[in-house]
């Protein structure tokens, strides 16, 4: 029997969607983030998953950051951590990140 079909967590999609190297969206995202919240679910989700990222340093690793977006230049936790927190200022501007 196969297994059911189980979608991407809303982070790990919407950063390989939009942040990939080849087609990198961060404008449009933001947009949409701004936009869909909070009456999507999937920004809903989206939010939560990032906000847990920033605050569990090591979450995303730059291996697995690498995976989704096939940026190699980020080699550090350091490096990845700061991606983050952009993407979390550009999405929620309004809402620090501590």
């Amino acid at each position: 029997m196969k297994a059911p079909y189980r979608p991407k967590p809303a982070l790990e999609s919407l950063i390989s969607s939009h942040l990939n190297v080849e087609a990198y969206a961060l404008k449009e995202l933001a947009r949409w983030c701004r936009a869909a919240w909070p009456s999507s679910s999937r920004a809903r989700e989206f939010k939560e998953q990032l906000r847990n990222a920033i605050n569990t340093p090591g979450l995303i690793t730059p291996e697995m950051y690498e995976k989704w977006t096939s940026d190699d230049k980020l080699e550090t936790q350091e490096a990845v951590n700061m991606r983050l927190k952009d993407l979390w200022n550009a999405c929620f501007p309004a809402e620090s990140i501590t």
